[in-house]
């Protein structure tokens, strides 16, 4: 997969396209991402429906519902991954948003532990994740997980769920939430103030994180496939 813009075959501006299924979950570091590629950031709410144009990028966030629901915004937007793999637009994934796109290809989501704050995630040298050193820390937000869809390769992992992250033809999904700002983690923070790993979080641990999502969006700018 590769984040640089898809051939929309249509005129005028590039777009990218993020699918925000909470309030409290938006684009956050990803929309500069967006217009580092070029490519103005559309910001649009899944049960509105999924918009017509066809996205060189699309986005789908995080939020508090479970890809196993029957909501017609969670299923449309399985359809939609599907659509724009077919197309091959870039998918990208995250949180709910991963777990979105690895049922759509036909993986099952599952109950978990509960992963909420700072924890290592280790990877094994894939290019997306070049440059980054393993394990590295990530902020984690969730109480699901997903098996590996068939065909696709496993990027990340974790203690608490072996699938961390995970790639196959367009789509990319990471479980972790690489789009997290300061901002967005100390909000999110404040709702549960006595979770373990933001206890244990310091400023190292929020430069480092930041740190690798800045490399990650060197990466997107860059020659090497995601």
């Amino acid at each position: 997969m590769s984040l640089r813009p898809s051939s929309t075959g249509a005129s005028g501006p590039s777009r990218a396209l993020f699918l925000q299924n909470s309030g409290a979950e938006g684009p956050g570091l990803l929309a500069g991402l967006a217009g580092d590629l070029g490519l103005d950031a559309v910001v649009s709410d899944p049960r509105d429906g999924i918009p017509g144009w066809r996205p060189a990028l699309a986005v789908i966030l995080g939020g508090p519902e479970s890809a196993n629901d029957e909501a017609p915004h969670i299923a449309a937007q399985k359809a939609a991954v599907l659509r724009w793999a077919g197309l091959g637009v870039p998918v990208l994934g995250v949180c709910l948003g991963a777990q979105i796109a690895a049922s759509a290809l036909g993986a099952r989501v599952y109950r978990g532990p509960e992963e909420f704050g700072f924890g290592d995630v280790e990877h094994w040298g894939d290019p997306l994740l070049g440059g980054i050193p393993s394990p590295f820390p990530a902020f984690h937000w969730h109480g699901e997980g997903f098996d590996l869809p068939d065909g696709a390769t496993r990027l990340a992992g974790s203690p608490a769920y072996g699938n961390q992250a995970f790639r196959m033809g367009s789509v990319v999904g990471f479980q972790f939430h690489l789009e997290a700002d300061e901002g967005m983690v100390r909000r999110w923070g404040c709702s549960d103030p006595g979770a373990p790993g933001l206890a244990r979080a310091t400023a190292a641990h929020m430069a480092a994180l930041f740190g690798n999502v800045a490399r990650l969006a060197g990466l997107a700018r860059g020659p090497r496939y995601l």
